[in-house]
């Protein structure tokens, strides 16, 4: 299964998660508290960058696991 078929069964897409990203980070900058100190800003936004590649990367890791297993199965069906 690809990367693409699997977040569309997920109900995410790519755009999706970069979209959450960025209503987040305006969700939190747009906060008094953080509003007007920059570093906190900054802090804010390389947590929700990190947040949002991990999403990534992890649609990437379960998309290479699932084509392994079906790999496999195409293999052990083929041996019998």
């Amino acid at each position: 299964m690809d990367n693409k078929k699997m977040m569309k069964e997920s109900g995410l897409s790519t755009e999706m998660i970069e979209h959450f990203g960025e209503l987040a980070v305006a969700a939190i900058a747009s906060q008094d508290v953080v509003k007007y100190n920059h570093e906190a800003v900054k802090a804010w936004r390389l947590l929700l960058a990190y947040v949002t590649d991990e999403m990534m990367v992890g649609f990437d890791r379960l998309s290479r696991l699932s084509e392994r297993k079906n790999n496999d199965v195409d293999v052990c069906l083929k041996g019998t």
